[in-house]
């Protein structure tokens, strides 16, 4: 009995105070940029005291989480920016922004996933981000090589008529 008297826990003034403390880093990280920081922060606050702030808590984290997701993109992470991002529509589902940049990253990761495997589905994924932003990173020289790559392995299987076609919508790619 003696043991358990002499051992502290944290009462709710402690855990409030540690609470504003890592918000505080958190709201400091975030203003330097440091997303990852401010994300470790703000999650630990949300460990802590989920009540918290909760509101506040919860749009800087979403926050942090796209802008760590788009600081992803620009570094080719894109698997892991696609991650940020779907933690950020967790707590904003209805932002289109974020909902746009998941949905380019993740047709960009798709499309890739198929390269040298499957021409088609790599030709028919980078297609379809083409069409809604064809200057993403570098899909439109990824689709024309996909093109060609499809169209190389059509012909290889005697299949001329279709690699005719793939061969021409790399062209009409490359004089666009």
């Amino acid at each position: 009995d003696a043991l358990f008297r002499g051992q502290a826990t944290p009462t709710s003034v402690v855990r409030r105070q540690t609470a504003v403390l890592l918000y505080n880093e958190a709201r400091d990280l975030f203003n330097k940029e440091d997303w990852e920081g401010a994300i470790a922060k703000l999650e630990q606050v949300q460990a802590l005291d989920l009540e918290f702030e909760r509101d506040q808590v919860a749009a800087l984290l979403a926050e942090a989480y796209y802008r760590a997701g788009m600081e992803l993109v620009d570094q080719d992470r894109m698997e892991e920016a696609v991650r940020y991002f779907g933690r950020a529509l967790e707590l904003r589902p209805a932002d289109e922004e974020i909902r746009d940049q998941e949905r380019l990253a993740s047709l960009y990761v798709a499309g890739l996933g198929y390269w040298g495997a499957n021409w088609q589905g790599a030709v028919e994924t980078l297609g379809v981000l083409y069409q809604i932003e064809p200057e993403y990173k570098d899909t439109r020289q990824r689709l024309y090589d996909a093109y060609v790559a499809y169209a190389d392995a059509l012909y290889d299987q005697d299949e001329w008529c279709a690699a005719r076609d793939r061969y021409d919508s790399a062209l009409t790619m490359a004089t666009s």
